[in-house]
């Protein structure tokens, strides 16, 4: 089966987007919340036709690709696109001292980039605490909510997928 990105009409705005636009930069943003509710996918949003610079914590050579050597490596990771996007940042070791070299660094350029993280969890990492202080902006995220659902189909709708969940959750049993 091929992989199918929606496009924006079929996307539900999400109430944490413009927080999350607002909130950068020179700081970084970081977007948590439970697994598979669409953190990565808002930031394709947010980014979307824009050059963006990838970095995902699942891949090994993400690490090597973010160890800054020199502060010239910082400036060319926060130049080479406008936008520089850190999904599953918790995976990376020593994303503290990263994510505090990337907003230091960004703080001193013409015209800073967007950083954004994503996290699974809370970016709640002791070295994030201690070498990030002050430059990290945490934005949770959580799964749809009836506002949202109601904001890209109708109240009607909702009504009747609430009604439909309380029914099952009555009848658990099958009765009905």
């Amino acid at each position: 089966m091929p992989f199918f990105k929606p496009n924006d009409d079929a996307l539900v705005h999400r109430a944490v987007q413009n927080s999350v636009q607002e909130a950068t930069p020179p700081k970084a943003v970081a977007i948590f919340g439970p697994r598979r509710i669409g953190k990565t996918t808002l930031l394709e949003q947010i980014t979307r036709g824009q050059p963006t610079s990838w970095y995902t914590g699942d891949f090994p050579s993400t690490e090597d690709a973010l160890r800054f050597q020199t502060s010239a490596d910082a400036v060319n990771a926060l130049t080479a696109a406008p936008n520089l996007v850190i999904d599953e940042a918790h995976k990376i070791p020593d994303i503290g001292n990263i994510v505090k070299m990337l907003v230091d660094t960004n703080e001193r350029l013409h015209n800073p980039s967007r950083i954004f993280l994503t996290r699974s969890l809370a970016l709640n990492l002791q070295t994030v605490r201690e070498s990030a202080v002050g430059r990290v902006t945490s934005r949770r995220m959580w799964p749809f909510s009836l506002y949202e659902l109601a904001g890209k189909f109708d109240w009607g709708l909702c009504q009747r997928l609430c009604r439909a969940v309380s029914c099952v959750r009555a009848h658990a049993c099958g009765c009905a």
